[in-house]
């Protein structure tokens, strides 16, 4: 049985809307900010995780977020954007989680035979 992109998107849905949690990512524009609400995994950073080399601190999260939300509402739109995939949340944005601003850190993007499947974050704040 082969494994497609489309599947493995729709697995990941399932999961975060499962045991997810809502958070709004959000980009600066000219004309105020461009948001987007996602369904997302969000995790603290254990202890033996914050090693020095790592880039990571205390009070830094893990995000796991699907396509799915951001290419339905074909964020960021006309919001600046980085080189290469558009879509992909860029370290000047932030994310609401829980009530909180966060800044993005890191995106580690999930690609699948050339389509986005994932969305990995590093959030600080």
């Amino acid at each position: 049985m082969t494994v497609t992109p489309q599947a493995e998107i729709a697995r990941l849905d399932r999961q975060l809307q499962q045991r997810g949690e809502d958070i709004v990512l959000s980009r600066k524009s000219a004309t105020g900010s461009v948001d987007v609400t996602c369904r997302a995994k969000v995790s603290d950073y254990q202890p033996h995780e914050l090693l020095p080399g790592t880039g990571l601190a205390q009070g830094d999260s893990r995000v796991v977020i699907s396509p799915t939300q951001i290419n339905d509402a074909g964020w960021p739109g006309d919001a600046p954007a980085v080189a290469g995939d558009p879509r992909l949340p860029m370290s000047k944005d932030s994310a609401l989680i829980g009530g909180r601003r966060r800044a993005v850190k890191a995106v580690a993007p999930v690609y699948m035979q050339n389509v986005l499947i994932r969305i990995n974050l590093v959030v600080s704040g």
